[in-house]
């Protein structure tokens, strides 16, 4: 077999100012990767955190582009005390000589960073792209992470281990309006709570309250951190031409302050049924929401019951997480696994 050249170029500690030409070379790698169809699945899925970006790195075959490598160094990223940098928009072949160069590379970087740990795939932080699917191609539904089968075993291989498990379940029963949680709903209403639905209109306002919202309710997430103001709206304006108001519910306490929302939108990947993904449900910790995440979840089931749904994805849940419970009995069965890995360095 005839030797071949295998070289790793590196953007530097500030990669978007100072290697531009390098930068644009990393952002075209996938159109190197993916066949034309599948692009704009995985393009919904490539955005650059620019809080955190800390390395680019590229892996040339005989000077042919064959992967690449973001390394984010968050501060507030911490796991047991540990600190982390995480390793996202990652793409490569199926080559494990190529995948190997790639990722000795990427971990040698972050340990000379003073990394103890190194999580990924995760594109700067939990607001952005994470997590391998493991079932990659299976029942994909719009907005779920996209990539080419091999990512995870090449993770595995350079010896990272699993450290969380993430689930999407699916619900084609549309069962509804159990008469506990109607009890509950009718208790908001009787309290001054209003249930009421996004205003497109008035799209910029909206984010700003449900970006004050979501620092305070997602506090206690697993690896949760802090996003900018500038991350948050412009990752929220790429989707809005796929939401619709009717699949978005704000709730707010009798003062006006946003009690929870839940976030939904048409799955655009399905081409066997209508199906409707439930993205993101979430409730103020405070005790006064208790059961809110129920009502919120009946009030979806409801509206995709009566407007000629076939189910409903509860979407990439974490496995021990609270999101899960806030799903309650609407989540149905299990549809797709994925994972998100670590490696101490």
């Amino acid at each position: 077999m005839p030797s071949r050249s295998i070289s790793i170029i590196n953007c530097g500690p500030d990669p978007i100012a100072i290697g531009s030409r390098c930068f644009d070379r990393f952002m075209q790698i996938p159109q190197f990767l993916y066949p034309k169809e599948a692009l704009p699945l995985q393009a919904l899925n490539d955005g650059i955190n620019r809080d955190y970006l800390f390395q680019c790195l590229v892996v040339l075959v005989d000077n042919v582009p064959a992967g690449r490598c973001a390394l984010y160094k968050n501060p507030l990223l911490r796991h047991h005390e540990k600190s982390c940098i995480a390793i996202g928009n990652y793409e490569c072949t199926d080559d494990a000589e190529v995948s190997a160069a790639l990722l000795n590379e990427a971990k040698k970087l972050a340990k000379e960073a003073g990394a103890q740990l190194l999580i990924g795939p995760l594109n700067g932080s939990t607001w952005d792209a994470y997590r391998f699917d493991t079932q990659p191609g299976k029942d994909l539904f719009f907005l779920e992470p996209y990539h080419l089968p091999h990512y995870a075993k090449q993770f595995e291989a350079a010896g990272f281990s699993t450290l969380a498990d993430y689930v999407s379940t699916i619900d084609r029963t549309l069962a509804h309006d159990a008469p506990a949680v109607l009890k509950r709903e009718k208790e908001f209403l009787d309290q001054g709570f209003r249930f009421r639905h996004i205003l497109l209109d008035e799209y910029e306002s909206e984010l700003d309250r449900l970006y004050v919202f979501c620092r305070r309710a997602f506090a206690k997430n697993f690896l949760y951190t802090p996003v900018s103001r500038e991350v948050f709206f412009n990752k929220y304006k790429t989707i809005k031409p796929f939401i619709k108001e009717e699949q978005v519910i704000i709730v707010e306490f009798p003062n006006g302050k946003t009690a929870g929302f839940v976030f939904c939108f048409h799955d655009h990947a399905c081409r066997t049924e209508k199906r409707l993904v439930l993205k993101t449900l979430a409730r103020d910790p405070s005790p006064e929401t208790k059961g809110l995440g129920n009502v919120l979840g009946n009030r979806m089931t409801k509206y995709a019951a009566g407007n000629g749904y076939a189910s409903i994805i509860h979407a990439l849940m974490h496995v021990d997480n609270s999101s899960k419970n806030l799903s309650g009995q609407y989540s149905g069965e299990p549809l797709k696994q994925y994972k998100l890995y670590s490696l101490s360095l």
